[in-house]
């Protein structure tokens, strides 16, 4: 090949490689991503000891959950996550961990995965242990007020009681 084939195959090369980087998500930077870590931590403190209004604090008046078929808006949400509270006698374990983050548009995409035991109060008054273990795409922009989550796609999740898989 001539000096110009080969100048111009570097050159497609190059515009090739420059449109996919520019086309993936970037990584977010450090800063960012040390205070979205540090917002998921303050949620592991306060759902443990039931404190809701962390949950409330940081989900956009324009939230949506996503599971499977069901979808939820902020206010449902926060209704749904009371029911739950008010059935837990205590929470012993709660960890989440970002798996990843990635920023496209001014979105962080985070890929999240969570841990929770403890126990619930039965019906009949007995105490019975459970464990949840889920992972999600949460999706965060950070806006003049602070960081505001405005959406939760639920990837898996599982759940048992006493030990019995209830929900996979």
């Amino acid at each position: 090949m001539n000096k110009k084939n080969n100048l111009l195959l570097s050159m497609c090369f190059l515009l090739t490689l420059s449109f996919t980087v520019f086309s993936q998500d970037k990584s977010a930077d450090q800063n960012d991503a040390k205070q979205l870590r540090e917002i998921y931590q303050e949620f592991d403190r306060a759902g443990k000891i039931l404190d809701l209004t962390v949950i409330e604090k940081y989900l956009d008046e324009n939230y949506e959950l996503e599971d499977g078929n069901t979808k939820l808006n902020r206010t449902q949400t926060i209704e749904q996550v009371k029911q739950f509270s008010s059935m837990v006698e205590k929470i012993e374990v709660l960890s989440s961990k970002i798996e990843k983050i990635s920023v496209s548009d001014g979105r962080y995409s985070l890929e999240i995965s969570s841990v929770m035991k403890g126990t619930l109060k039965a019906p009949d008054g007995a105490t019975v242990p459970f464990e949840s273990y889920t992972k999600s795409t949460d999706i965060w922009i950070k806006t003049e007020n602070g960081w505001r989550e405005i959406s939760q796609i639920g990837r898996e999740k599982k759940f048992s009681i006493n030990g019995r898989e209830i929900t996979k």
